[in-house]
Parts: structure tokens; C-alpha cells; sequence
């Protein structure tokens, strides 16, 4: 129970009327509580709700965006695609990390939620720029490695089972090509430069702070860093360095600021697909969603400052 009559609803008085029009649980922050409390545990449980949170956000959505009310499907333009695709790959990002909270031997939120965290605000930066010729781009960007296959695969010699293999995936290229709305003309000399890197996306939304949220400590989440090493599979003790097998959880503000991207991109997604959600409702609990993670991370840096941290960080950082 609170013990300052601090406890809120969403950071508000009152519970929002929209999460029950949607059939969305509330989720409970004693203020007071969390100002003194020196148990990190209780920020892990906020955590996973606010993640929970965002995945049944996007599922909504996309339920709502890939069927009307009578059940025929929608059908999208290219760009609709783009950011739909986007929105889905979201959402299966959003389960998979929370999965992987609620598991023993799990440890891939660790590179997902930066691989989520880079879907999001891509999604976003889309919706942002508004510009059919970024989106042109973004799926041209994609046929890059393909020409560069195809480049190589011709000029090897190959026997008849080779050839025809080789028949049947350009085939499938072409198709693929055609579907895009593209020719081979549309096509990057490069892969990955339709746009600006995942940190420019992130600064033109004024939000470069969720960037080094996520990505300061561990600028990669495809390749091994040192500062992964550190952080996850060495361990510090009586002066030097051991192997650690064990599998720490996803640190809380890590579960806010994903929580807070996924509802964004949610909303920025709203703005563009087709659906029949009730907008109103839906828009509201997103915006109450991204105050809850606002102000949960504000909690969760004062704990932190008070030392909330320290046994984390001695045992990777702190040789004894």
C-alpha cells in the first residue's frame, strides 16, 4: 500500500476510460514509494507491464490494420507496406524481448531491444519525412546485395544444376523487384544508404537521449563489443577477470524507453495505415503510455543516483 497517498493510475488521478474501451489493464505507480525504495525489483515488475503494455498496443493495431470489422482483409499501398512491415516486425521484436524477460536462460533482449529500438524510430523517421521517394529508397536499399550476388554468380563457371539454381533465384529477384514498384536503376551501388544512420533518425525527432539510452554502452547489437563483454559475459573478482555464464535481466530503463518507442511508433503508424480502431481511445492510452515512461525513467534514475545500481556494476567493473 502507499504510504504517502502518492499511488496513480498512468501518472494521473484517475485510471484513462480509454483502457477499458480497449480492454487494456492499468498499470499502478506508487510515486512515493519508488522515491525511497532501494529494491530494484519492483522497477524489473514495472518494467515488464510497460513492455506488455507496448506489445498489446501494436497487436491492436495491427489486428485492426490487417482486417476490417466485417473480417475482409486490407490491402496497402507500397508505401503503407513499408511502414505496416515495420509495424509487425515491431511487435514480434516487442514479444520476443518480453519473452525473454520471463525466461531463465535467456539474454537476447540484450541485442533485440537495440534492434528494436532502431525498427521503431526508423518507422518513425518514415511517418516523419513524409517523402515518397524515401520510401522508394528504403526498398531499393534492400536489392543492393542482391545485385551484387547476381554480379558474382555470373561470372562463375557452373554446370547445369548450378544454372538452373541460379535461373530460378534471379527469377525470384525479378519478382521480387517488380512487387517493389523498382527497376535495377532504383538500385544503391551500396546496401544501407537510403537514409541517414540510425542516430541522425533519432536527433531529427529530438530524441537523440533514447539513442544513447540504447545504444551508448553498446553501439552494435550485430557484432560483439568489448563494452558487451564487460557488461554481460565477464565478471570482475579478487583483481582480475572470470567468465559469466549467468544471464543478467533487462535493465528497467531499457523496458521504459522501448515501451515508450514502441507507443510512438504506434501512434506515428496510425496516422498512416488504414484501420477502424477507435483512434480517440487508442491515441490516448499511447500518449498516457509515454507519460508512464517518462516519469519512470525520472524514478529510475533517482534510484540509480541512490546507489540502486552498485552491486551491478561492482561485479562487472569492479575488481576486488
Amino acid at each position: 500500500m502507499p504510504r504517502d497517498g502518492s499511488h496513480r493510475d498512468e501518472v494521473a488521478d484517475d485510471v484513462p476510460t480509454s483502457l477499458t474501451t480497449l480492454g487494456i489493464p492499468a498499470i499502478r505507480i506508487d510515486t512515493g514509494h519508488l522515491s525511497e525504495t532501494d529494491d530494484r525489483g519492483e522497477f524489473d515488475e514495472l518494467g515488464w507491464q510497460m513492455l506488455a503494455r507496448a506489445g498489446r498496443l501494436c497487436q491492436l493495431l495491427v489486428e485492426k490494420a490487417s482486417r476490417r470489422s466485417d473480417g475482409t482483409p486490407i490491402g496497402l499501398t507500397l508505401d503503407e507496406a513499408v511502414i505496416g512491415g515495420l509495424l509487425v516486425r515491431v511487435g514480434k521484436l516487442t514479444r520476443a524481448i518480453f519473452d525473454s524477460t520471463q525466461a531463465d536462460g535467456s539474454e537476447a533482449h540484450s541485442p533485440l531491444s537495440r534492434c528494436l529500438g532502431e525498427t521503431a524510430i526508423t518507422l518513425r523517421w518514415l511517418v516523419w519525412k513524409s517523402d515518397p521517394i524515401s520510401y522508394r529508397r528504403f526498398r531499393a536499399d534492400s536489392f543492393a546485395r542482391w545485385r551484387a550476388w547476381l554480379q558474382r554468380a555470373a561470372a562463375t563457371s557452373e554446370d547445369g544444376t548450378a544454372r538452373q539454381l541460379r535461373q530460378g533465384i534471379e527469377n525470384h529477384i525479378a519478382a521480387e523487384l517488380k512487387a517493389a514498384g523498382l527497376s535495377w536503376d532504383d538500385v544503391p551501388s551500396r546496401p544501407n544508404s537510403w537514409g541517414p544512420d540510425v542516430r541522425r533518425r533519432f536527433e531529427d525527432l529530438d530524441q537523440y537521449w533514447l539513442y544513447e539510452a540504447l545504444f551508448v554502452s553498446h553501439s552494435t547489437y550485430v557484432h560483439p563489443t568489448w563494452n558487451e563483454l564487460r557488461a554481460f559475459h565477464l565478471a570482475s573478482a579478487e583483481g582480475e577477470l572470470r567468465l559469466d555464464s549467468t544471464y543478467a535481466g533487462i535493465a528497467p530503463i531499457a523496458a521504459f524507453v522501448l515501451s515508450r518507442l514502441v507507443a510512438e511508433a504506434c501512434l506515428d503508424a496510425m496516422s498512416v495505415l488504414p484501420h477502424d480502431l477507435d483512434t480517440a481511445a487508442f491515441s490516448d492510452v499511447a500518449k498516457h503510455t509515454v507519460r508512464a515512461s517518462q516519469h519512470l525513467c525520472a524514478l529510475f534514475s533517482e534510484f540509480a543516483a541512490r546507489g540502486g545500481l552498485d552491486d551491478d556494476l561492482r561485479k562487472h567493473y569492479s575488481p576486488t
